[in-house]
């Protein structure tokens, strides 16, 4: 299971609730162009192939809801 960052995570929340990459970027204070660099290594990191039949966007934010990464907080110290 991938283990994401926080900021991934952050973004990865801002996706499900359906923010444009323009919007993202406002809300995080990054630009369009570092919003749309960081879904694609997010996209990548989660393994989602680049497909014609599949759109990233919606199945990232499907492995959101289910829960189909590891967050990080249950990391040993």
């Amino acid at each position: 299971m991938v283990t994401l960052t926080p900021a991934e995570r952050k973004l990865l929340a801002e996706l499900a609730l359906g923010f444009t990459n323009t919007c993202i970027g406002d809300r995080l204070c990054y630009t369009t162009a570092s919003v749309d660099q960081m879904t694609t290594r997010l996209y990548d990191k989660l393994q989602i192939p680049i497909d014609d039949k599949l759109n990233r966007r919606a199945f990232a934010i499907r492995m959101f809801y289910k829960g189909e990464y590891n967050s990080g907080d249950d990391a040993e110290t």
